[in-house]
């Protein structure tokens, strides 16, 4: 996963896979979680055993790709490539790959929950997220010297054959992307400006983080909080009628299962087992082992803090 200094260098910096997140196309992270790391509002993600994975099998995938395509490649091993213009902006690609006209190489090693994003065998259509990566790696790579055309794509998911994709030089698309990442990097980073909330987990990680408790009385509503407050209320409307019909299809499958473990048919299986259980009550083992007053005290001694609530509440017209 890196040296601490590696990680401190890298947390100074823009690196193309951050790019997915800041322009919107990525399905794990958001503007707001790169914003949140790069300003030190909250330490980056541990390494997870799905990142420490892609590193050790990264070499092995290389070696898949020479077997498959015969060129020779050479790891990178974590050099950074920094835009000679634009040292803020820099890129990681895995490989080189050998050839009269060479070009650079990215290395995926997908889990298995992630594998439907990158479409059946024989498809060649690279995820939007990828793309977006892979575009800002050849520019960095082509201001650095390289005279990259294309990046090859090594994807490989667990029991499936290796995909080769190709990502093209796309100078418009770079052109896109590179400014959103400017405008994200000095507008927001160095500004300390949060990005635009949008309704993600990590918005409401930045909201409880900058107010964690109200400490100022009520005040009177801006003029754009009636529209909101309306639109939260359609929105909330929507949300209840899609959980009960979300519900009621629910039901109909369990009453459908009866007694089974489950049903299946072709390319889908549906099953509702019993669980081994949820646990230990501690909260009854504590009742058996304590007196009420001595039980009350310890409670009190470790009362978790209190958290804020959002309410929304109508007085009736009379």
């Amino acid at each position: 996963w890196g040296s601490p200094e590696w990680q401190a260098d890298r947390r100074s910096k823009l690196g193309a896979s951050e790019f997915p997140a800041v322009c919107g196309l990525s399905t794990h992270a958001t503007a707001h979680d790169v914003w949140s790391v790069k300003t030190g509002e909250r330490k980056p993600d541990p390494e997870t055993p799905a990142m420490r994975h892609g590193t050790l099998f990264e070499p092995i995938i290389g070696e898949e790709y020479v077997r498959a395509t015969g060129h020779k490649i050479r790891l990178r091993s974590r050099e950074t490539l920094t835009h000679p213009d634009h040292p803020w902006l820099v890129a990681h690609p895995d490989a080189d790959v050998l050839v009269s006209d060479p070009f650079g190489l990215q290395i995926k090693g997908v889990g298995i929950h992630a594998a439907g994003q990158w479409g059946d065998d024989d498809t060649d259509e690279v995820p939007p997220d990828v793309a977006a990566q892979v575009t800002i790696e050849l520019g960095v790579a082509r201001a650095c010297g390289l005279r990259w055309a294309k990046q090859d794509i090594a994807c490989w998911t667990w029991g499936r054959p290796l995909k080769v994709l190709v990502v093209e030089w796309d100078e418009d698309f770079y052109a896109e992307l590179f400014e959103r990442g400017r405008a994200f990097w000095f507008d927001h980073v160095l500004a300390r400006v949060p990005p635009p909330l949008d309704g993600s987990d990590s918005a409401w990680e930045f909201l409880r983080r900058r107010y964690p408790r109200e400490e100022e009385p009520p005040i009177p509503a801006p003029p754009e909080a009636a529209a909101l407050v309306t639109e939260y209320e359609q929105w909330a409307g929507v949300v209840k009628e899609a959980e009960t019909k979300k519900a009621l299809a629910q039901q109909r499958l369990v009453a459908m299962i009866g007694k089974h473990e489950g049903i299946y048919f072709p390319g889908c299986s549906v099953t509702n087992r019993t669980t081994k259980g949820a646990g230990t009550d501690w909260k009854s083992v504590a009742e058996a082992l304590c007196e009420a007053e001595t039980l009350r005290a310890i409670a009190e001694k470790h009362q978790k803090p209190g958290y804020r609530r959002f309410h929304l509440s109508r007085k009736e017209k009379k």
